[in-house]
């Protein structure tokens, strides 16, 4: 697969800019934001899904113990 020899050099050139710790131009991502969203979204969902199974737990222990 052909890749742009301009595009090429740039990637090599970041990639060898990082490895030795110098800073580069960048530009953030446009889907950081939303990466984070989900991140956060799912951190609440194992959450929710954490208390509901106690809850389900405790449930059962209290059906066994009556």
């Amino acid at each position: 697969m052909a890749v742009p020899t301009l595009g090429a050099k740039v990637i090599f050139e970041a990639i060898l800019k990082t490895f030795a710790g110098i800073d580069y131009p960048s530009i953030e991502p446009k889907w950081k934001l939303a990466i984070e969203e989900a991140k956060q979204k799912r951190k609440a969902s194992m959450k929710n899904s954490v208390k509901a199974t106690k809850a389900k737990k405790e449930s059962e222990q209290l059906t066994i113990k009556v």
